[in-house]
């Protein structure tokens, strides 16, 4: 699916326009990531690691736009089960356009208000701010669960409420090593 965006009245609104500075293709479907590779040049192994949450963050250039390879932490649900996921986004920017490879629909720019001109450049920046952000939050989510597990295994010994607390610490595995890989693009 394919989501096209503006600036209107300092905030992105979805549009039809094509010559939109702001793309992002969600979850892109065979035919377009024929498009993104043949059209706008995007290496096929870039695309694809777009889509893998297995992937390392990576910053890597080529001769009409430079891949943005990084990791941002999933929606949690209660069905997760206290694993808590990452995935990965790859940003491709041109001179004036910022395409967005992403393999969920997620709000991507919900309530932002710019107080300056948001160039493509600085919407990457900010989408890895904001990732931040996120892992943050979920991480004071992870320390709120941790210690009521803790503490209900100090009163009731359950295995049930150890392998939550497995399952969590798990989660804390992937968040380490995907803010690591992000610290690694940044520098």
């Amino acid at each position: 699916m394919v989501k096209k965006f503006k600036i209107v009245d300092r905030r992105l609104v979805e549009t039809d326009d094509e010559s939109s500075p702001f793309v992002a293709y969600v979850n892109p479907d065979d035919r377009e990531k024929r498009f993104l590779v043949d059209n706008l040049k995007i290496d096929e192994h870039t695309l694809q690691s777009s889509l893998d949450p297995d992937e390392l963050s990576r910053l890597e250039f080529e001769p009409d736009h430079f891949a943005v390879i990084f990791k941002r932490p999933r929606n949690y649900s209660a069905q997760d089960q206290f694993l808590f996921k990452v995935a990965s986004t790859g940003l491709f920017l041109f001179k004036d356009r910022l395409v967005i490879v992403i393999g969920e629909d997620v709000p991507l720019f919900d309530s932002l208000i710019f107080n300056k001109p948001a160039t493509p450049a600085y919407l990457m920046l900010l989408m890895i701010s904001r990732s931040i952000f996120h892992y943050f939050e979920h991480l004071k989510i992870i320390n709120t669960i941790s210690d009521e597990l803790q503490n209900k295994i100090n009163r009731a010994m359950e295995n049930r409420h150890l392998l939550n607390l497995f399952t969590l610490e798990k989660s804390l595995e992937y968040y380490l090593n995907s803010i690591n890989s992000n610290g690694v693009l940044i520098e």
